[in-house]
């Protein structure tokens, strides 16, 4: 009895060792970097709240979360009509809470800030 393998089994084989070494790859990094990598992210988050007394429909808070998703630098952005702030999480190094008040403006809203954090 012989085993006949056709060119799709070796595709197969070929494929299961190149997921099985990226794997393998993939498990050999060093956690030190990782932890850096972390405590450097950390480092360069800052968080602003900020007050959007303008905001008068439901359109109004997409409108500033776009205008401060628009500034480079922005990792997240939201925006609540019911409260009418706008919270902000930046990297200090590329943004600051002045830009993100002249993109609210540039949008057509005044903007204050009303707290500020290291996150």
């Amino acid at each position: 009895m012989s085993m006949r393998f056709d060119s799709t089994d070796n595709r197969l084989a070929l494929l299961a060792t190149v997921v099985l070494g990226l794997l393998l790859l993939a498990g050999c990094s060093d956690p030190a970097d990782a932890q850096a990598s972390t405590a450097k992210d950390e480092k360069e988050r800052r968080e602003v709240v900020l007050s959007v007394p303008d905001m008068s429909c439901p359109m109004c808070p997409i409108t500033v979360r776009r205008a401060l998703n628009g500034v480079d630098g922005v990792y997240e952005a939201e925006a609540d009509l019911d409260t009418k702030q706008a919270r902000a999480v930046f990297d200090p190094a590329r943004t600051d809470p002045e830009a993100l008040i002249a993109a609210i403006e540039n949008a057509g809203f005044s903007a204050t800030v009303k707290g500020e954090r290291d996150e």
